[in-house]
């Protein structure tokens, strides 16, 4: 074996081949990507060591899984091939966008309710646009790919909610 990496072995014998240094994080994404963000720990050698512990030449290693989550972003730091921070930087990025949006969402929920109206009818109104296609509508024209696309920019902060409403004909263009 050369310096360039170290092989484990999964519970059935399957050698795994992965650089030196490597944890417990490059083993789930070097065994299986898609089931790596079910990962929830790690037996070495039959102890339980968290995803970070970084593994040595020969050692039996059996992944630990619970329900999907989403990876946490120690993961990134703990793990030192490129396949596994190649895709940890995916689902991070995901996630990030995904919470933006969420943001963005709200906050133009928010400034529809301030444009007047009975409490609970600027989350109807907002569903309304989004279910007939205005608010997409308005998200092309604006530049976006989507809802979620125009969302994430006012989560960001690069679009104003009112900015969005202006161009739906909601609101008065913000200055």
């Amino acid at each position: 074996l050369s310096h360039a990496g170290i092989f484990v072995f999964t519970p059935d014998g399957t050698p795994v081949k992965l650089p030196a240094g490597s944890t417990a994080v490059d083993f789930a994404y070097a065994v299986s990507p898609a089931t790596a963000g079910s990962a929830v720990g790690v037996l070495v050698n039959g102890m339980r060591k968290p995803m970070e512990n970084r593994l040595a030449h020969g050692q039996v290693v059996d992944l630990i899984t619970g329900p999907y989550a989403d990876p946490p972003d120690s993961w990134l730091s703990a793990a030192h091939s490129g396949h596994a921070r190649a895709h940890l930087k995916a689902a991070i990025a995901s996630r990030k966008a995904e919470e933006a949006a969420a943001l963005g969402r709200a906050a133009v929920a928010k400034a529809l309710s301030g444009q007047g109206g009975a409490p609970g009818d600027s989350a109807r109104q907002l569903r309304d646009m989004e279910d007939d296609g205005t608010a997409f509508s308005a998200a092309r024209r604006l530049g976006f790919a989507d809802l979620d696309a125009l969302y994430e920019a006012v989560g960001l902060n690069q679009l104003s909610a009112l900015g969005f409403l202006a161009d739906l004909g909601i609101a008065s263009s913000p200055a």
